[in-house]
């Protein structure tokens, strides 16, 4: 056997594999945070000063964060560590100059998965209970923390966050089911459990869109549907 040649073609599989992951992360990035933003607007706390500054700084820590996803997989790189610090540093000095925002959560929550990524679980997971301890149920933003708090938990390996991400996909007065259910089949691809994805990629691409900006999350499993 030419184990170069077979040690050249496996590399080439798993940069093909990363890459896929890594476009599917930086789009359901990029949707969480348009779904979110759209939220904002919805709900008219746009016409607030604070709430416009804190608009802006999430953006700007949302374009470190995706440099980071894309950083990590570049073989070329080495320094991955600093991208991720970046990242986190980022939202860390956003939330402390708009810690009094409605959108202040937000700014917790992807903090800590900058700092899963760094292998920081416990700092993480204490941003993320501070996050939705410090919303309300009426808040706009309850469900969309909620789904990005059980996320981040799995991301942690609590695998207990995955029966919350379920009762969230299940949950038919959650605006945001369709999100829910997007991180659930994604959760289903991660554990090889391709036959429970589909199902679910299945059903969101399947629904009306709702008050949930469900056109975003049914386009993304219609893509899946279709490779």
């Amino acid at each position: 056997m030419d184990y170069v040649a077979w040690g050249k073609r496996y590399l080439a599989d798993v940069r093909g594999h990363l890459e896929h992951k890594l476009t599917r992360q930086v789009v359901i990035v990029a949707v969480v945070a348009g779904v979110v933003v759209g939220g904002y607007y919805l709900n008219s706390y746009f016409s607030e000063s604070r709430q416009r500054k804190a608009i802006v700084a999430f953006d700007d820590a949302m374009a470190v964060y995706q440099t980071a996803i894309t950083d990590e997989m570049d073989f070329t790189k080495k320094n991955n560590k600093q991208v991720w610090d970046e990242a986190e540093m980022a939202f860390q000095v956003a939330y402390q100059q708009n810690s009094r925002s409605t959108f202040a959560p937000f700014f917790l929550l992807y903090q800590a998965k900058a700092l899963i990524a760094q292998g920081q679980m416990s700092e993480a997971v204490k941003l993320v209970n501070q996050a939705v301890s410090s919303l309300s149920s009426s808040s706009p933003f309850y469900y969309p923390a909620r789904i990005m708090q059980a996320s981040v938990l799995i991301d942690s390996g609590d695998q207990t966050a995955v029966a919350k991400l379920k009762a969230l996909a299940e949950d038919y007065k959650n605006d945001y089911q369709a999100m829910a259910q997007y991180y659930l089949a994604q959760y289903y691809l991660s554990q090889d459990q391709s036959d429970a994805a589909t199902d679910l990629f299945n059903k969101i691409a399947a629904a009306a869109p709702g008050v949930d900006g469900r056109a975003p999350w049914s386009d993304l499993a219609k893509d899946y549907i279709s490779q």
